[in-house]
């Protein structure tokens, strides 16, 4: 369950109703879209209704948190109900029963340099000798199959995500997860 997840604070989103886990939290971005945690609903984004062809706008939701909080759990709930994991590129080697594609994309490092000087990382970070990033391919890949895209991140990464993201015209949505204590 989700009772070891704490508040839930939206940037750059009005919040209208309760708090989390207890209650459901509505936010509205703009007069577009409404999100509803713990239902994980972005109106503005999900598959557009039969028979329609409106044009949905891309959207990447960015989880943040200390360490415990709940991050990785409200992830995997959003990819049960509609939300499209991006899977990281890194320079390290794969660990046992590790897939490409599935747990990471492994790359070399001159092919993550390429992909850093070609501008292909939406975000990127080196840690401990190794560099993890999200793809420009990997957010295309979820807003083809017609899904918002989810993954957690450090809060330096989410800058660099807002940043890519605006410059695109995508939409993008920082939840942060706190401690329940």
């Amino acid at each position: 369950g989700t009772t070891g997840m704490g508040p839930v604070a939206f940037r750059g989103v009005k919040p209208t109703g309760g708090t989390l886990p207890c209650q459901t939290r509505i936010a509205t971005i703009g007069a577009r879209a409404t999100v509803r945690l713990f239902g994980f609903c972005y109106t503005g984004c999900m598959s557009p209704p039969v028979n329609t062809q409106v044009p949905m706008k891309p959207l990447i939701v960015t989880i943040t948190g200390p360490s415990a909080s709940g991050k990785t759990v409200l992830s995997q709930l959003m990819n049960q109900n509609g939300f499209e994991p991006l899977v990281s590129t890194t320079t390290r080697s794969p660990r046992q029963g590790e897939k490409d594609g599935i747990h990471y994309h492994f790359v070399s490092h001159a092919e993550f340099a390429q992909m850093a000087t070609d501008k292909d990382l939406i975000e990127s970070v080196t840690y401990d000798g190794n560099c993890y990033g999200i793809s420009r391919a990997e957010a295309e890949r979820a807003f083809g199959m017609g899904k918002p895209a989810v993954l957690v991140a450090e809060p330096h990464g989410v800058e660099q995500i807002h940043r890519y993201s605006q410059d695109r015209g995508w939409d993008t949505l920082h939840v942060f997860v706190t401690n329940p204590n």
